[in-house]
């Protein structure tokens, strides 16, 4: 341990188990591991009683957390709740900065979320506010926000407010800037990974030999399947090359798009080269990316940081990517991966062709992959590190 112990206060209000959930639980232990206090004052912990990893969720049990529009009646209700938390946020945070006296609080930011914001003014005790997203215009596109503008501007005020303001890409830093956000007191820290659990020893070779995978070059995508992600043109490639059986497709994960993937795959003949591994435990992931030879990333949003890139990356793999401004922060074409023009889902059926068919090329990139992370530090206890540094507090 190289500092003093401090105690933590972290904060939230997500249900989520996907990648969020994972971030949250990953900087928690993080601080744990190098000996501070971590108290988690939230809606539920991020680990099942006795601390053991949740289960990963049947297929379709996520579809409930991925709603594409609630109405305006569902809607009024939702950001009538999300409002109202803050009552009993602030008091349970209240609550623990009396009785624990934290370093500082740390809170991921949720819509409407102002708690952490009033207890630090009150209690005078630094806040560190996380922002992965300009949640008030995103959520006014996908769901639907019936008083946007009471949303975005609960969104500024707290991030005038916070002592320290950490976003996960210079995208997301340049967004507030033009809003009229002063941004001298943000840092730009990217996800990570966990280097003891992904790194480039993990074996392929248990999963490939349960999906029936050996002496195949395999591409693979890990996430919640959408039909924007065009994963159809990937089987489509796939099934028009000539040696195809030499090739497979490993999808983990669940998503409205899988259904229709699935018969794709057996109109095509391909039902044999595309495996649907479902949704998996976080801990199970190194070992399926681990059976990948190609990683990819077909879309994401403009200000995003995937945590599947990185954990992509950490294990050595190629990885195909849109060629947009906060994903080349981290890739760089030709160098650590290969970019297609935003959009163009056929230049990157042709990326990922081109990497299946070079050897060379590819264990060029996913060394790259690798130099990037480990000369970034792109690891969460690098992440909570620059968090202290940035109070102060190293």
């Amino acid at each position: 341990m190289s500092q003093t112990a401090m105690k933590i206060i972290y904060h939230h209000r997500t249900r989520g188990e996907d990648a969020q959930g994972v971030h949250i639980s990953e900087l928690q232990a993080a601080w744990r591991a190098m000996g501070h206090e971590l108290v988690e004052v939230s809606l539920g912990n991020r680990t099942s009683e006795g601390g053991k990893e949740k289960p990963a969720p049947k297929p379709g049990e996520m579809q409930k957390g991925h709603s594409e529009g609630r109405g305006k009646l569902g809607s009024l209700i939702y950001e009538f709740l999300s409002f109202g938390y803050n009552v009993v946020g602030a008091f349970r945070l209240w609550q623990a900065v009396r009785r624990i006296r934290p370093a500082f609080i740390y809170e991921r930011h949720s819509i409407h979320l102002v708690a952490g914001a009033v207890v630090s003014r009150l209690t005078g005790v630094p806040l560190v506010l996380e922002v992965n997203a300009p949640l008030a215009e995103e959520m006014a596109k996908q769901s639907g926000l019936v008083a946007q503008g009471f949303a975005e501007a609960l969104e500024h005020w707290v991030i005038r407010k916070a002592t320290r303001v950490v976003v996960v890409t210079d995208v997301l830093r340049q967004y507030y800037a033009r809003k009229g956000l002063g941004v001298s007191h943000f840092e730009v820290m990217h996800n990570g990974v966990d280097p003891a659990r992904f790194n480039a020893q993990v074996s392929p070779v248990t999963v490939r030999e349960r999906h029936g995978l050996q002496g195949r070059c395999v591409v693979g995508f890990v996430g919640w399947v959408r039909q924007w992600h065009r994963l159809d043109l990937m089987i489509d490639a796939l099934s028009a090359l000539p040696d195809r059986d030499n090739f497979a497709m490993l999808v983990v994960g669940d998503g409205p798009a899988v259904p229709a993937l699935r018969e794709q795959a057996a109109r095509l003949g391909m039902a044999g080269n595309i495996v649907f591994a479902g949704p998996v435990r976080h801990s199970e992931i190194p070992d399926h990316v681990a059976a990948m030879d190609i990683t990819v990333l077909p879309s994401i949003p403009p200000y995003a940081s995937p945590m599947k890139l990185f954990e992509y990356m950490a294990l050595g793999k190629a990885v195909v990517v849109p060629d947009q401004p906060n994903l080349r922060e981290v890739v760089h074409d030709g160098e650590n991966g290969l970019c297609f023009p935003v959009g163009d889902y056929a230049a990157f059926a042709d990326c990922v062709l081109r990497l299946a068919q070079d050897n060379a090329l590819r264990a060029r990139m996913g060394q790259g992959a690798l130099r990037t992370i480990e000369d970034n530090g792109h690891f969460w206890r690098s992440n909570a590190e620059r968090v202290n540094r940035s109070l102060g507090l190293a």
